[in-house]
């Protein structure tokens, strides 16, 4: 086969991606041999909420420059995360596969092992030069399990400021992912949610006695004055972030092998560090009534709308750096032969009774993720409406990279790059962290999305066990009016449908009598 010059390649993208109806964004999936083709850019901001991006309708302008992006993208308006926090939701991505099949449920948790190797990172095959960044932990925890399939991972503290917890799992080169567990997790461990006691007192002590200088880090400042952004190791500025990952990608564009550059950055994750000039900015808005749910926290409405308040003005802060990011590899030609993804694993949420997304609720404000595509060439934009899957992720790029798809995904194909708008798939969303790993979920939360109908099943709450709950997203976008007892019909169809689904995920795990 002749060898094409990078003027070729880039007249193949700009063709393939032509056009402005769905038809005619198109992958680039030519018989290009081992080091050709375009580079795959994912840009994962975590615990971004759709409901609260003014790209989407919100009432607040929280992202014009996420606007601006989206005018050359294609832009999905109903894409739903795999679980309302960092493992679940990023796994499934990672793996194209729903929680209740990959099994990370847990805090920290990771892919069950025997299906580990069906991974983003090796199913896009040793052509491209595979790297990895992740400023949360339990992204970065994924990628150590993935480890052996990719070329390149950036430490998670690699553009930070001050460390407060001493992390030594990163030396440990032979299983950094166990090492992680064990003492970083385990024995050094102060973290109020993952590990409050410390298996060793003494190196607990000294986990606590190595925080305090650099909590001075993260003191406020005039153009701070929540203080620096952190993420529970330590605390970084999100504008050297940004300009750390401009700079890794204008070196991985420089590389002869295409790249697939998977960038897991923690803002908009709280506490929300928002600029000085963005705070006080937010237009004031009236936040719908919604009573406390019997799984809900104890926060008053009072301070859930502060809460959501503070939420978008440091939204806007990173919005703001997106588009100097943007702007920047644009200009240095960088995004010519590449396809930008623009997501998140989860959002937040502020409303019945719970703030941020430590909750057992699958409402759209913690599950409805934002998702934007930029083909190569790309100049229109082009908006999918039907429900979509994080799961739907990996055969996506795995196409534009020219690579089979494995079989048994829950995901598929996305509509605009070969996948069809089916408003009768079934799209699901898994909340079970405290449910054992492997076994049957005892206790979680599912939410079953299809077409305009959304189901939510309660399973095995001590104080809400096997309930359910309908919504219309199209007449009721706010999951205010419950439909179980006005559409019994639907809600059987549906109930029997989630029913099904979850018996087939957990039969694996059943013991066999």
């Amino acid at each position: 086969m002749s060898t094409l010059s990078r003027r070729d390649i880039l007249k193949l993208l700009a063709a393939a991606s032509a056009g402005t109806a769905l038809a005619g964004v198109r992958p680039l999936v030519s018989s290009l041999g081992k080091g050709t083709g375009p580079n795959i850019l994912i840009l994962l901001f975590d615990a971004m909420s759709a409901r609260h991006l003014s790209l989407y309708g919100y009432a607040r302008p929280t992202t014009p420059n996420l606007e601006r992006f989206a005018e050359r993208a294609t832009v999905y308006h109903s894409h739903f995360a795999g679980g309302n926090f960092t493992s679940p939701g990023t796994a499934s991505m990672l793996t194209g596969l729903y929680p209740w099949n990959h099994r990370a449920i847990t805090l920290g948790s990771m892919v069950r092992r025997d299906l580990a190797g069906q991974n983003l990172f090796r199913l896009i095959g040793d052509g491209y030069h595979r790297f990895g960044f992740a400023q949360n932990v339990w992204a970065e925890l994924l990628m150590r399990q993935f480890r052996t399939d990719m070329d390149e991972i950036l430490p998670m503290a690699t553009f930070s400021r001050k460390s407060t917890k001493p992390t030594v799992g990163r030396f440990f080169g032979g299983d950094p992912a166990l090492a992680y567990i064990a003492f970083d997790e385990f024995i050094f461990s102060t973290h109020e949610f993952i590990n409050p006691v410390p298996a060793s007192p003494a190196l607990g002590y000294l986990d606590l006695f190595y925080g305090n200088d650099a909590r001075r880090a993260g003191n406020s400042t005039a153009d701070l004055p929540f203080g620096l952004p952190f993420n529970g190791f330590f605390y970084f500025d999100n504008g050297e972030v940004f300009t750390s990952v401009e700079s890794v990608v204008a070196r991985l564009q420089k590389r002869d092998a295409p790249y697939f550059g998977y960038f897991h950055l923690f803002a908009p994750h709280s506490p929300y560090a928002a600029q000085k000039k963005y705070i006080g900015t937010m237009p004031d808005i009236k936040f719908p009534y919604k009573p406390r749910h019997p799984l809900g926290g104890h926060f008053k409405a009072e301070k859930l709308a502060e809460d959501a308040t503070h939420y978008d003005e440091y939204i806007a802060t990173v919005d703001e750096e997106i588009g100097r990011l943007l702007d920047a590899l644009e200009a240095a030609g960088a995004l010519d032969n590449t396809y930008v993804i623009l997501t998140s694993d989860h959002g937040d949420l502020f409303e019945r009774g719970d703030s941020g997304h430590a909750t057992s609720l699958l409402y759209d404000a913690v599950i409805h993720i934002p998702l934007l595509i930029a083909a190569p060439g790309q100049t229109s934009r082009v908006d999918v409406r039907a429900p979509t899957s994080n799961t739907d992720l990996l055969p996506t790029l795995l196409q534009f990279a020219g690579r089979g798809l494995p079989a048994g995904l829950d995901g598929r194909l996305l509509p605009g790059f070969g996948g069809a708008e089916d408003a009768e798939r079934p799209v699901i969303s898994v909340e079970a962290k405290s449910s054992y790993a492997f076994q049957p979920l005892s206790e979680a939360t599912i939410a079953l999305i299809k077409g305009n109908m959304k189901l939510i099943h309660y399973l095995g709450y001590p104080k809400y066990a096997d309930k359910f709950e309908l919504f219309d997203l199209a007449d009721d976008p706010e999951e205010k009016k419950d439909l179980m007892q006005q559409n019994p019909a639907g809600a059987s169809r549906l109930t029997e449908e989630l029913l099904t689904m979850l018996e087939e995920a957990d039969r694996p795990f059943r013991r066999k009598k």
